[in-house]
């Protein structure tokens, strides 16, 4: 904890990663639909 109110994320053990809803399949707000990509979505399936 940095300062008691949230994690640090060194504190982690591993970097976080960050991916678009869009890329996951989920409907955006930019386009007003969905962009599946099935490498995201594999690579989302190992850490979920």
């Amino acid at each position: 904890m940095v300062d008691g109110t949230r994690p640090d994320p060194a504190d982690r053990g591993s970097p976080a990663l960050l991916v678009s809803a869009c890329l996951l399949g989920r409907l955006c707000n930019h386009r007003g639909g969905a962009s599946p990509r099935p490498a995201v979505e594999a690579l989302a399936d190992g850490f979920r």
